[in-house]
């Protein structure tokens, strides 16, 4: 029996002292740098590092160097991505964490669009028409404008066909609802294998767009989208168009040519009936006008919206009316 229990106590002695053993045993963490994995600026966080005895702690974080002894930091971020890094001092070998603060951001949002001074059922030809832009911000941030088209489809690009012309790769026509570019050379009413058939992204002519007074290093396009209603007041996120104005662009100034008698501030104005040639040649059937409006946040995510409204025929019956 003696013999009995000297075996067992043989046996249980080491596993008790490994019982003990393994009860006291501090627990050992990993090293771990706590941050936020992304968010939107400006904003203040916490950051910390996890399972370090370190004595001094080397944050880098946007370009500035903190050095202290506390193993967290409360921080304002301004900019994202932002690359941190803290650097333990005094526990063994230096060690270093690093990680990246994403940005998290969302499109801004194109709302609506309103006519001012009224509301718009119908686009008409030759008419003046001011737009400004409403949006909204997850975020926050400001949104501006970036780039605004007026397109009219059924107002084709090219001349009518004439059947005693010889046509030349790169001539467009047109032929009752549709235009045509020229691939060979030939005199042939399209369609036919001379012509390639234009889509209806090509088909149409743009409006010339306006911002008024006009602000911006690179003309023809703004830098700043703009309509000046009144003397002393100037609509912001906004532009201007004459509906079926299309001007090229004057070689001197970079900028296009305003219809005769219609002023505005920055640009050219057209005096002389030459200008009259930048409506419609010929008539135009009933359709309609489509507006696009590119927006950018403050961080630059953009986002595109269109807008489709009627629009009633343009007929050449003389002059085009460009006093309405």
């Amino acid at each position: 029996m003696e013999m009995r229990i000297m075996k067992l106590m043989k046996f249980a002695i080491p596993i008790l002292i490994l019982i003990a053993l393994s009860g006291c045993s501090p627990v050992i963490q990993d090293l771990a740098l706590d941050a936020p994995d992304g968010g939107y600026p400006p904003f203040t966080t916490t950051m910390s590092v996890a399972g370090s005895n370190a004595t001094q702690y080397v944050w880098e974080i946007e370009g500035k160097t903190h050095n202290q002894p506390e193993n967290s930091i409360d921080v304002v971020i301004n900019k994202l991505p932002c690359v941190v890094t803290v650097t333990m001092l005094g526990d063994g070998d230096p060690k270093t964490l690093t990680k990246t603060i994403e940005l998290i951001n969302t499109e801004p949002e194109i709302v609506d669009i309103e006519f001012y001074g009224n509301d718009i059922d119908i686009i008409v030809p030759v008419t003046k028409y001011i737009v400004t832009v409403n949006t909204t911000d997850k975020e926050g941030g400001d949104v501006r404008i970036v780039d605004v088209s007026v397109y009219t489809p059924q107002w084709l690009v090219g001349n009518v066909w004439k059947s005693y012309k010889t046509y030349y790769p790169g001539n467009i026509v047109s032929v009752q609802t549709a235009s045509y570019i020229c691939v060979t050379r030939n005199n042939e009413e399209p369609p036919n294998e001379n012509w390639r058939k234009l889509g209806y992204d090509e088909q149409g002519r743009y409006n010339t767009v306006f911002s008024t007074p006009f602000v911006g290093d690179y003309p023809p396009k703004p830098d700043e989208y703009q309509a000046q209603v009144s003397y002393n007041i100037v609509l912001e996120d906004s532009f201007v168009f004459f509906s079926m104005w299309d001007s090229p662009i004057e070689g001197n100034s970079n900028l296009p040519w305003t219809p005769k008698s219609r002023f505005m501030d920055g640009y050219l104005g057209c005096w002389v009936n030459c200008c009259e040639q930048y409506w419609p040649k010929d008539a135009v059937p009933s359709g309609v006008t489509i507006i696009t409006i590119t927006v950018e946040d403050e961080m630059g995510m953009k986002s595109t919206k269109s807008f489709e409204f009627p629009a009633s025929p343009y007929t050449n019956s003389g002059f085009p009316g460009a006093y309405l």
